[in-house]
């Protein structure tokens, strides 16, 4: 055993950098120096899943696999290159995000930009999305994501919960004057959340940061080891920040806005639900894509402490009643729909299509009804809030 470690140090010595008299080094084969004794150790297998070490003897390790009855055997330290995957420090990140109710990995997109996600059945980087020309609404503020570098670009981004102060600014469809004020530029108009399972943390080459992935304030690791050590407490608290100095505000707005990397994209199949922020976003999805049993709905994953405070505004539910040839709509808005606009749009089997805008709203009211005639070629009805399409029907 000890020859074996003797000749993997000395084969590796000439291609690796040594500090402090320690060989510093990723590769796996090298993991069975610094770890000498692997039983009891957790593993994950590419295919079998989760399992322990239970033997080792010369150059082989013996793993017990949780969903298989007989022990797997594998030569060390070609497994660690191929198959396994050490999980201990994995497994301790997980218990500790689990402690601070972690549900699993967060990411928020545009409406337009979710139908491109499951059109093509994956969530892709940046980077990726740009080239195949799938990022159809940008919600990034351009001053931020020019100076982020390239190799973030590459990563899928997750934060570990919701509402962090970077989605405050960017969520919810805004009026004239709003847009006026506010030169920040990001803007994600109809917000979903694609929830992912919390198994992504323990897969191959990934990320963990102690902050923001745009700030110089950022730690951002492959070391689960160096993960443990981050202000979890603060990444996962949400109370209003009060009487701190305008630095240490800036501080614990980064550290809530933490991310997990994934490298390039993400299957739809890691998928653990798509969160709606409203009944009537939840029946959009639903009237182009079909009823999924993923889909829910739960306004408390999108900023309504915000809501309530900002101009900003989004369709809560809408309910169409036929009425011989004509059709009753009543559209319930999250807050008072005066000062945006309300357009109709009727699309016929002919291609043509007729819009009108609604006007003379009731300033105290979060209603708005109206009713029109359906033709026989009448196709679907759209109707668009500050020209977002927000619902859709027939």
């Amino acid at each position: 055993m000890m020859f074996y470690v003797f000749n993997t140090i000395i084969n590796k010595f000439f291609d690796k950098k040594v500090e402090n008299d320690l060989l510093i080094t990723n590769d796996k084969d090298l993991m069975w120096v610094e770890y000498m004794n692997y039983i009891g150790k957790i593993v994950s297998h590419i295919k079998w899943g989760k399992g322990t070490i239970v033997n080792q003897n010369d150059d082989k390790i013996h793993v017990q696999f949780v969903n298989l009855d007989e022990e797997k055997v594998f030569k060390v330290p070609d497994c660690f290159k191929q198959f396994l995957h050490i999980l201990d420090d994995k497994i301790r990140l997980l218990s500790v995000l689990e402690n601070h109710g972690f549900e699993g990995f967060h990411h928020y997109t545009d409406f337009k930009n979710f139908l491109k996600i499951f059109e093509h059945k994956k969530l892709y980087s940046r980077a990726e999305a740009e080239s195949k020309k799938v990022l159809i609404n940008d919600a990034a503020q351009k001053t931020i994501i020019d100076k982020t570098p390239q190799s973030i670009k590459d990563k899928v981004r997750f934060y570990y919960m919701e509402n962090t102060p970077t989605l405050c600014r960017n969520m919810g469809i805004r009026h004239v004057d709003d847009f006026a004020q506010d030169d920040y530029g990001a803007h994600m108009p109809i917000p979903v959340l694609l929830l992912f399972k919390k198994e992504l943390l323990l897969e191959k080459d990934v990320n963990v940061s102690s902050g923001g992935c745009g700030s110089f304030l950022t730690k951002i690791t492959s070391s689960f080891e160096e993960a443990l050590l981050y202000d979890w407490d603060e990444i996962f608290r949400r109370e209003p920040i009060r009487n701190v100095t305008d630095a240490e505000r800036k501080v614990i707005r980064n550290k809530r806005n933490a991310e997990f990397l994934f490298p390039k994209a993400v299957g739809l199949d890691s998928l653990k639900a798509v969160v709606f922020r409203s009944e009537a976003d939840k029946k959009h999805a639903e009237f182009i894509l079909g009823k999924n049993n993923l889909f829910r709905v739960d306004l408390n994953k999108f900023m309504t402490q915000y809501y309530e405070k900002s101009e900003r505004n989004f369709l809560k539910d809408y309910r169409v009643v036929e009425h011989g040839e004509n059709k009753e709509v009543e559209l319930e808005f999250y807050k008072s729909p005066m000062n945006y606009n309300h357009i109709i749009k009727q699309y016929f089997s002919d291609g043509h299509i007729e819009a009108k805008t609604i006007g003379h709203l009731c300033s105290d009211s979060y209603f708005i009804r109206f009713s029109y005639n359906e033709r026989d070629d009448f196709d679907r009805v759209e109707y668009l809030l500050n020209n977002e399409v927000s619902a859709i029907w027939r």
